[in-house]
């Protein structure tokens, strides 16, 4: 029996008023939203896109890793930890478990774009939201407290065609939202555009499905680190000042530096000006770049693409890079729309804005990011700063105040960066005697979690067979360079070198 098609429903109607209102349902807007259902807020969630888990909903691809690791990126507590720098879909079981946990899917706003957040026009506290609902119209909502959780960072993704990619002859992606799920790439030469942390996954994912060989074209190399060094900057302590030990920092960087070394791989230009990344960049975190290279599976080059040729990209310098894939992950635009919407260009650099207006938006990866106390993870960061919104949501005394502290420091929104963060942070603490405590509770907090997960020795035998198994796949490759010798696990005493690991709910205290 033929059926007859029912008419969409209309959206459910938006409230007049809420007293929190978080605006983006990507992890950062959950986790925040998360804290604030904890503390029993009457809120709502408005999210423009048609889905919640915003990044990883929209741009991962299903083979995407977390760069952070797995104790550093949890949206939501659980009885047993994910994969070590765990997959996309385990990310999105989170996400689905997050808005099921905190009963947020019944307060999730789809398809709600806000145009502008502006004080109410009679003067009075609370704030003033406007927008348009698709399928729904224009609309009007009131909010006592608003954060907005809305990307900077990434915006739209660039767009970027080459002279002669029509007669290329080979696929081409770019690298992004699902494009290279069906990558089928056995024996074939791969050219992955740019250096960051995309296109770091992206060559990963070509050696892990059998690429005979991936050249990675960048402009500047990235900074890359074995997975060890991105655990062992949450197991670290710090000092009274929120500093590191300098003998611990020297002892991991010459590891670092060793391993860049013995696997052939050209050290990141920036190294020889002092500092640790490129600016913008994150530092991206695999092991299998440094054995790909010791096989000579993998190599990097300075440069762009001047043309595509027939099974060949050629670069600027010259370089004829024979290729049947090429996959271009040359970044994002960065997203200048939060100066539009708040209608103002400058906001305090711990991203508040004003009394009961506050930010959540990924700030510029300068030198400071990885050498802060949320080290490589975003959502680490997220997760304190969710804990400062309900603090200041709860005591209103305390958060007037801060807000109209002239010692502040202001930067501008679109152009917000980690060392400004922390110099922000650094003055809130001395308006606050409660931040400092906060923050030691997390960095402690986070120390624990990740030897609960697995103590020091669990973790280097973990990687020690994570490593030695990569290496078996890559020796096993028709083209890797099996002359070689077994390149025997690097890191097996690092924890034992390093005076200040905090062993914190390690089970059997030390390392091996």
């Amino acid at each position: 029996r033929p059926t007859v098609p029912l008419p969409p429903l209309p959206p459910p109607p938006l409230p007049p008023t809420v007293d929190v209102c978080i605006v983006g349902a990507g992890l950062a807007g959950l986790m925040i939203a998360s804290r604030f259902d904890e503390a029993k807020a009457e809120l709502l969630v408005l999210e423009k896109t048609h889905s919640a888990g915003g990044t990883w909903r929209h741009q991962g691809n299903a083979f995407s890793r977390v760069n952070s690791s797995e104790p550093s990126y949890r949206l939501i507590t659980r009885p047993h930890a994910n994969t070590n720098h765990s997959y996309t879909g385990e990310v999105l079981a989170d996400i689905r478990t997050a808005l099921q946990r905190h009963k947020l899917i019944e307060r999730t706003y789809t398809n709600t774009e806000v145009h502008s957040v502006s004080k109410e026009d009679d003067g009075a506290d609370g704030w003033l939201l406007r927008g348009v609902r698709r399928d729904a119209g224009a609309f009007e909502l009131r909010a006592n407290t608003v954060i907005l959780a809305t990307n900077r960072r990434l915006g739209r993704p660039r767009d970027i065609t080459y002279d002669g990619e029509s007669v290329f002859g080979g696929k081409i992606y770019r690298g992004l939202a699902g494009d290279v799920n069906g990558l089928q790439c056995a024996g074939a030469r791969v050219v992955v555009l740019g250096m960051g942390a995309f296109a770091v996954e992206n060559m990963r994912t070509s050696l892990e499905h059998g690429a005979a060989h991936a050249t990675v074209l960048c402009r500047r190399r990235g900074t890359v680190c074995p997975q060890i060094v991105d655990w062992t900057n949450f197991v670290r302590g710090w000092d009274s000042n929120f500093k590191r030990d300098a003998a611990g920092d020297a002892i991991v960087f010459a590891r670092w530096q060793k391993t860049y070394d013995y696997a052939g791989a050209a050290r990141p230009e920036c190294w020889a000006e002092g500092k640790l990344k490129p600016d913008g960049h994150t530092v991206s975190t695999s092991d299998l770049f440094f054995l790909a290279h010791y096989y000579k599976l993998l190599r990097t080059t300075l440069g762009v693409v001047e043309r595509c040729e027939p099974g060949v990209v050629v670069s600027s310098g010259g370089e004829q890079l024979h290729a049947s894939v090429l996959i271009k992950c040359v970044g994002f635009e960065v997203n200048e729309a939060n100066e539009r919407l708040l209608g103002r260009s400058h906001m305090f650099a711990t991203g508040l804005v004003e009394h009961n207006l506050f930010t959540m938006i990924e700030s510029h990866l300068d030198a400071r990011a990885f050498a802060s106390p949320f080290g490589s993870s975003y959502l680490s960061g997220v997760a304190f700063n969710a804990r400062l919104f309900v603090r200041y949501w709860q005591d209103q005394a305390l958060a007037r105040r801060i807000a109209e502290a002239t010692t502040m420091p202001k930067v501008r929104i679109n152009t917000y960066a980690v060392a400004e963060y922390m110099t922000g942070l650094a003055e809130l603490m001395a308006l606050d005697a409660g931040v400092p405590t906060l923050l030691r509770e997390h960095v402690e907090t986070m120390a624990r979690t990740f030897n609960e997960t697995m103590s020091p020795a669990e973790y280097v035998a973990e990687n020690e067979k994570l490593w030695d198994s990569v290496q078996k796949t890559l020796r096993e490759a028709p083209t890797a360079d099996v002359s070689r010798e077994w390149w025997s696990y690097p890191f097996a005493d690092l924890f034992d070198e390093l005076p200040d690991v905090d062993y914190t709910g390690a089970r059997g205290g030390g390392a091996r």
